[in-house]
Parts: C-alpha cells; sequence; structure tokens
C-alpha cells in the first residue's frame, strides 16, 4: 500500500497569497570556501543534547484517513478479544497491533481498503494471557492514531467505545457497565486541556450513556484515557479529519503528556512505561522478534502469511 503524498497539495483552493523576501545568496559559495580554507574546525560541544521540537503549530492539511477501532472483551470458554476497524475514509490505511505484556509476540498488520470494515478475534490464552492473567495491545496507525487497551482476565468488563462526532468537531464515548455491577469511568484528557469527567454506569444498564467531548480548539486532536475500578483502561489518540484543514500536533512540543495519569491510568503490561507516558505514536520498549528468514519462509503457507517477509523468496520461485 503506498501514496503520492498529493493530499499535502490544495489544488481545489490553493494559497497565491505572496512568498516571504528571501536573503541574497549569490555569495554563499565563496564565503563557504573562504571559511573552510581559514577558519580552525569546529570544536564539538562537551554536553550534547538531542534537538527539541520547535514550540508552537502549523498549519496541516486535512488528511483522506477516518479511522475507528474498538477492542471487547469475550468472555466464553477462552477468553479472547474482539478487535473491530473501520475505514470510512478515502484512502486505505495499514496499522499494526502490538503485544504489550508480552512484547516478543510478532506484532499483528492489518490492511484495510477504504469503505471497509474488519474484524479480528484474539485468543488470549495462547496470547498475552500465556504468561499472566492481564492482557495489554496497542493498535498504531497514521497520523498519530493510538488505541491501546488492556486490563485482568478475572472479572467481567466494561466496555467503552469512542465515536467521532465529525460536524460538532467532538467525540462521544459509549459507556457500559459490567453485567453484574455498575461501573465508574473516569476519563481523563491527557495533553489538550480538556476537563476530566467521572461518570457511573448502573449496572443491567439497559442501554449505554453517552459522553460528548469538544476537540475543536485544539484542531482535533484528542488524547483521552479512560479507566474503569478493576484494573481495566482504554486510550484514545489521533487527530479527527474534518472537511477543513487543521493544523499541526499542539501536544508536540515537548512529546510528553502535561497530565499524571491517575493510578489506575495504565493499561495492564504497561505501568510505568515510558512509551505510555509520551505523546507518541510508536512503542519504544517494543522487542522485536528472533526470526530466520530461512525457517519463516520455508513452506508455500508460512510464504503467503508473511508476504512481506518473504517477497524476495516469493519472487525467486516465479
Amino acid at each position: 500500500m503506498v501514496s503520492d503524498l498529493t493530499w499535502a497539495f490544495n489544488f481545489t483552493h490553493p494559497d497565491f497569497s505572496a512568498w516571504p523576501t528571501l536573503p541574497n545568496t549569490s555569495n554563499n559559495t565563496n564565503q563557504s570556501k573562504a571559511e573552510c580554507e581559514h577558519l580552525p574546525p569546529p570544536a564539538l560541544p562537551k554536553k550534547q543534547n538531542m534537538p527539541s521540537q520547535e514550540p508552537g503549530s502549523r498549519p496541516s492539511r486535512r488528511l483522506p484517513y477516518q479511522i475507528e477501532a474498538s477492542a471487547i472483551l469475550l468472555k466464553n470458554h477462552t477468553p479472547s478479544l474482539l478487535i473491530t476497524i473501520v475505514n470510512s475514509g478515502d484512502a486505505g490505511v495499514v496499522l499494526f497491533m502490538y503485544d504489550r505484556v508480552n512484547p516478543h509476540n510478532t506484532p499483528r498488520k492489518y490492511s484495510i481498503e477504504a469503505g471497509k470494515t474488519i474484524e479480528d478475534v484474539i485468543g488470549l490464552s495462547t496470547s498475552s494471557a500465556s504468561s499472566s492473567s492481564t492482557f495489554g495491545f496497542s493498535l498504531h496507525g497514521p497520523n498519530g492514531f493510538v488505541r491501546q487497551f488492556g486490563g485482568p482476565l478475572t472479572t467481567s468488563p466494561a466496555s467503552v467505545l469512542m465515536r467521532y462526532s465529525i460536524d460538532i468537531k467532538s467525540l462521544v464515548f459509549v459507556l457500559s457497565s459490567a453485567t453484574n455491577r455498575s461501573s465508574r469511568f473516569v476519563i481523563t484528557d491527557n495533553a489538550y486541556g480538556a476537563k476530566n469527567a467521572t461518570i457511573v454506569v448502573p449496572s443491567n444498564s439497559p442501554l449505554p450513556i453517552l459522553h460528548t467531548v469538544s476537540i475543536q480548539k485544539s484542531g482535533c486532536w484528542y488524547d483521552f484515557s479512560v479507566s474503569v475500578k478493576g484494573g481495566y483502561v482504554w486510550r484514545f489518540m489521533g487527530r479527527m479529519e474534518t472537511l477543513d484543514d487543521s493544523v499541526s500536533d499542539p501536544a508536540s512540543d515537548n512529546g510528553k503528556a502535561p497530565v499524571s495519569l491517575p493510578a489506575a491510568g495504565y493499561p495492564v503490561g504497561m505501568e510505568g512505561s515510558k512509551a505510555y507516558d509520551d505523546h507518541s505514536d510508536v512503542p519504544d520498549d517494543y522487542t522485536p522478534p528472533r526470526w530466520r528468514k530461512s525457517s519463516l519462509c520455508a513452506t508455500a503457507r508460512s510464504r503467503i502469511l508473511h508476504k512481506d517477509a518473504c517477497l524476495d523468496v516469493r519472487h525467486e520461485e516465479l
């Protein structure tokens, strides 16, 4: 799946405003040559630091992505996680999901066409739960899209879904309680200053409770954690695309969520994780699996399942 980057340009309403006055660079080559010949070599600073992100936001073109993802824990004979990903945008997307309890597990890759929906059922007894009675996953997509979810396998889970309300530039949280008890949801804004909320959903409530949060002031960027007693935590990050251009991420100035997450605000397997605190889109502590192409691509079936890694092997067969 590739892109030609044409969404970076506005062909419908181009900006013909005047270019800024640029300095005269005609003598730069001669000046540089003279400096290299006559000045001493530059000295490295004794203490070096990585450059920081320049503060402030910049204009940002709207993108063709419109992704919604949810995870529901199914408490059957064997616990499993139902992942549903909806791509209602105008372009295909590729997402990766990392197992944060057992980071050595190979990440799952999802390629979704525009206008399509996919589902995946993960058997937790052979995944995260193999070494723990908990689970924790992190789903990553384009432009800072992140969904994280985790919790124990020993109690009946509550349910949190998040939907876009593009017309009013808001997020809608759909909160459902566990079947046998009420659930107290704590919704925390990790980066953009929205007020936190606590919502109680009664047990056996016939309908979920909807909670709407406006994200217009942040250019439709969002970063929310939703926790419930018992250890279940969901995190939603990204930018909701509308019909209008927006701005770059206002929270990327320092790469750090400016608020402290609650004690229960870490998905299982992410407690104290720098990657979870960071307002970023890549899990820094992911451990790549060890594999050998000779064994991974040994059979025709495995070459199909791992078509990207075995691409050159398949070409040799043809």
